[in-house]
């Protein structure tokens, strides 16, 4: 398990800073029209501190006049759904974990039983 998380959380930070460094300079020119550029630096908020940086630091570089307001933006954001995602994870996530657990277990040991597989 640990080898899984520590390769999902490496390949997260390289690949997902590559690609939101893409992402947010793509959308900030096409979708700089459309969404109002703060509206677009709130979108790199949420995910790891990373990924927010890529995204704004790009973004930043299509809007160059407010550039400084885009990171504090991004990193409100990021401040934010950070805090939200604690008490979402504990109030959430967690209760629905453990009574999905208590639901499936007996159905995948019996599953698992009719396999052969103790």
């Amino acid at each position: 398990e640990g080898l899984g998380t520590l390769g999902v959380y490496i390949c997260g930070t390289v690949y997902g800073t590559i690609w939101w460094a893409f992402v947010g300079s793509t959308l900030g020119s096409v979708l700089g029209r459309v969404f109002h550029p703060l509206a677009l630096a709130m979108a790199c908020g949420p995910g790891s501190a990373s990924m927010m940086t890529a995204c704004s630091a790009a973004m930043s570089l299509v809007f160059t006049e407010i550039k400084d307001t885009i990171l504090a933006f991004a990193v409100a954001s990021n401040l934010i759904s950070g805090v939200i995602a604690v008490y979402y994870d504990s109030l959430v996530t967690l209760p629905l974990a453990d009574k999905l657990y208590y639901v499936l277990k007996p159905v995948l040991v019996r599953s698992e039983e009719g396999k052969g597989v103790k």
